[in-house]
């Protein structure tokens, strides 16, 4: 038998191919099979042995693909479908799978240029012109998302699902008219498919049109039983529509098919706090928050919670477990952070923002809840960063704008607040705190009739707005002309459901209105409510007070003052006004103020917080005062120096910084050590006066005693046996001016404060009323007035009331 010629060779090679591609395809098909009956490893290993034999087989390349990607190897899932593609371009639904592996590993750019090939390739292919909508809504581009699907609704114009989509992208560009048409077609065309009624009682809700909208929620809801979100939107739709008990019915049934329905959670939370019960809230809000880490208004909600309880130091507790438990949950922390700010313990909610901040550096809500802690514990410059550090991270955050108004306060950058509070109504002009805000900034420079504008507009966005309204009454003078505006405040104080500050503002705010128009004995009741609420939220422990108080006598003593002679810088530009708060220090401060040589730095809290900082620096577990035995000269100099850094901060070249924080008199001898040439000047006031006037108002900061008449008085007591004190004791140079005196005799008590400070008179300390500079407490409006007399022997408007004061006072001081 003769060899085989040449043709008959190349025959057997072609027959011998076929046979092996016979074996490939049926290899495909058992990898298929094995596929498909979930024997994946079996699977992949066969159309990984067909590529080894056949690099260019487009099946085993596809369906590899859709293997990788179902066991979560989405990169390397793309990689083996581009192959496909590559082998075989043409091919448009090759095309709009890679553009959904592409969309699904996160890339939906990328995707959308698939979907776009499959298009080019298939003009009338309707799901690469939807999935090429979705895609470019995840990239950010809803112009584009719309367009794609006007297009599909162009080509399928019976695709009640491309009506549905393009419904949805009008929404979302704020389109909601013309989106209620398409949806309307969707339901037409499909009007038995629950997703469609839920997505046309949306729109409807977007458009207020708030019965038809529960109407379809209700639709979507007897096509399918089981629909959570359906049932969820129902809930806040008869919120809406005010009927407390249908929405509580739709939240249960949202929670009866869905468990883990956090905003469910919250908003069956917020019912049962509406309805007075804070205690069936707080397990709720509690697995909200275990459920979804970011949920703000969980934890927002969960605070005022624990505060209508009046149990924060419970829920610090609780709070500070679950955190344990769950660390990474930025909400708990922020919650927890939230009660601890409530419980003035400004310090531990630092920590837990930073904690935060650790974890997730761009967590901008961190950033501007850790800027309200350093604003409580006068950390100015660094409140400033955590809000700027907010607003990189969220431009359009108006609260962080409103707390960088807060902190520039605080330095004194009053115009450069005014700024901040302007971007934050900028971001949201619906902003009624930030209004208020911005009236506070205007009443400080002496733009006052500016601030009462913006305290208005507050409380016309927010009617409830207490604080504005408490304001307001400290910015103008009220008469019996104004008693329908003081009876309308009168019945939005009888109302429910106010916090306790917002129950205290009102009443305060009335009792000077009362108290304007000649009213004592109602203005009296007023402040005693005020006074009641700010004390239910607030307590004083009297006895632990005194108990504190009497340290300084002990260690601020004749041994402790020779010791530290010779400490400290001896620098004579701190000046030092000193007193019971309400005693003149801020009349004292803007006439001082008004002298070219003297700088006033308002209330600064830098030397307390350089003595709590004490015990750290000294290396001791004593707490202040105990510790200052401890003090060499190194420690009283870098005191010094820390204190001068920050009124060089402030002021020019003044000679004199007055420093009119009235609680320093607590630490003048801690004073003496750092500055043995400062000069002290001690206002004093007529005792029932000034415990009067403390009784009477709401203070900015911390003072408890103030609002139960004995304890002010047993506050006053104390602050009068440390001043006997000092008075002994004290190596700096002191003056003391009474503000009665001051008031009666303006010309002569002045000229004596402007020799004590060694400077040469200067007529303009008579116009202090004139002087322009910020003040930020709350005489602010009295100081923009010359020398008035009314508030001298102002608690004999109030006599009845005051047999108590005067027993506590041990009071003397005449009829």
């Amino acid at each position: 038998m003769s060899p085989p010629s040449a043709p008959g060779k190349q025959r057997g090679r072609g027959i011998a191919r076929a046979r092996e591609s016979k074996g490939l395809e049926r290899k495909f098909s058992r990898a298929l099979a094995d596929h498909q009956s979930g024997r994946v490893a079996d699977a992949e290993k066969r159309y990984r042995e067909i590529l080894r034999r056949q690099a260019d087989h487009v099946g085993a390349l596809y369906y590899l693909a859709l293997l990788l990607e179902q066991t979560g190897r989405g990169e390397a899932a793309v990689e083996y479908m581009a192959r496909a593609v590559e082998f075989r371009p043409g091919d448009a639904v090759l095309q709009n799978n890679f553009g959904n592996l592409l969309k699904s590993a996160g890339r939906p750019g990328d995707a959308a240029r698939a979907y776009r090939e499959a298009i080019r390739l298939d003009p009338g292919y309707a799901n690469a012109c939807f999935n090429l909508g979705v895609a470019l809504q995840e990239a950010g581009d809803p112009a584009g998302a719309r367009e794609a699907f006007e297009e599909l609704t162009r080509r399928a114009p019976g695709d009640g699902d491309g009506w549905t989509a393009l419904g949805t992208a009008l929404v979302e560009q704020g389109e909601p008219g013309e989106a209620l048409a398409c949806f309307e077609r969707a339901v037409a065309l499909k009007p038995d498919d629950p997703r469609v009624a839920y997505n046309h009682g949306g729109c409807l809700r977007n458009l207020d049109r708030i019965d038809e909208a529960a109407a379809e929620y209700r639709r979507a809801l007897a096509l399918a039983p089981d629909f959570a979100e359906a049932s969820y939107n129902l809930a806040l739709v008869e919120r809406l529509r005010r009927d407390d008990m249908a929405a509580e019915r739709a939240f249960r049934d949202t929670l009866r098919v869905n468990p883990r329905h956090a905003k469910a959670m919250v908003g069956l939370a917020a019912l049962e706090r509406d309805a007075g019960r804070p205690e069936a809230a707080v397990p709720l809000l509690l697995d909200a928050l275990d459920l979804d880490s970011e949920n703000a208004r969980a934890a927002s909600l969960l605070l005022a919670c624990f505060v209508d309880q009046g149990e924060l130091d419970h829920a610090a507790g609780t709070l500070s477990q679950r955190v344990d438990a769950n660390p990474e949950n930025a909400a708990l922390r922020m919650a927890l952070g939230e009660v601890f700010m409530e419980l003035d313990r400004w310090d531990s909610a630092a920590a837990q923002y930073l904690a935060i901040i650790e974890r997730k550096p761009d967590h901008a809500g961190a950033h501007n809840g850790l800027s309200r802690a350093y604003d409580r514990l006068r950390r100015a410059d660094e409140a400033i960063a955590a809000c700027r550090e907010a607003i990189a991270f969220n431009p359009r955050f108006a609260d962080a704008y409103s707390n960088l108004g807060l902190a520039l306060r605080q330095k004194g950058r009053t115009r450069e607040a005014i700024e901040a509070y302007e971007d934050a109504i900028r971001v949201d002009p619906g902003f009624s705190a930030a209004w208020n805000n911005l009236g506070i900034a205007y009443s400080e420079i002496g733009d006052i009739d500016r601030a009462l504008e913006c305290y208005d507009r507050a409380v016309k966005l927010e009617p409830d707005l207490a604080a504005a309204y408490l304001n307001i009454s400290r910015n103008r003078k009220f008469t019996t002309e104004d008693m329908p505006e003081i009876e309308k405040l009168e019945s939005m104080a009888a109302r429910g459901g106010l916090t306790d500050e917002g129950h205290a503002s009102f009443h305060c705010a009335l009792g000077k209105m009362y108290e304007d128009c000649g009213d004592y004995d109602r203005a009296f009741e007023h402040y005693v409510e005020f006074n009641r609420s700010m004390r239910r939220r607030h307590p004083f422990d009297r006895s632990r007070f005194v108990r504190w108080a009497a340290q300084f006598h002990e260690v601020f003593d004749a041994d402790f003052f020779d010791s530290v002679r010779g400490y400290g810088n001896p620098s004579e530009r701190p000046v030092f006004i000193v007193g019971m708060p309400r005693s003149g220090t801020t009349l004292v401060e803007q006439i001082l103020a008004s002298h070219p040589d003297v700088y006033g730095a308002d209330e600064l809290t830098r030397v307390a917080v350089l003595a709590e900082s004490l015990p750290e620096r000294l290396g001791t577990d004593l707490r202040y005062p105990r510790c200052v035995n401890l003090l060499d000269a190194e420690s009283a100099g870098t005191l010094a120096a820390d204190y001068l850094e920050l009124l060089d901060s402030l002021a020019g070249d003044e000679a004199r910084v007055t420093d009119k924080m009235p609680t320093n008199f607590f630490h003048l001898g801690l004073i003496g050590a750092m500055f043995p040439n400062a000069r002290i000047i001690h206002c004093q006031r007529d005792a029932m006066d000034v415990c009067l006037s403390n009784f009477v108002q709401i203070f900015a900061e911390a003072h408890y005693y103030s609002y139960d008449l004995i304890d002010t008085a047993a506050y006053y007591r104390e602050y009068e046996k440390l001043m006997a004190h000092w008075r002994e004791l004290l190596p700096l140079p002191t003056v003391e001016i009474a503000y009665e005196s001051l008031i009666e005799n303006q010309e002569s008590e002045t000229r004596r404060l402007v020799e004590f400070l060694g400077l040469p008179w200067d007529d303009r300390c008579l116009e202090f009323h004139r002087t322009k500079r910020s003040v930020r407490t709350a005489s602010n409006w009295q100081v923009r007035q010359p020398i008035y007399r009314t508030s001298a022997r102002r608690w004999k408007r109030f006599e009845g009331h005051l047999d108590e004061l005067k027993r506590a006072l041990g009071y003397d001081g005449g009829a």
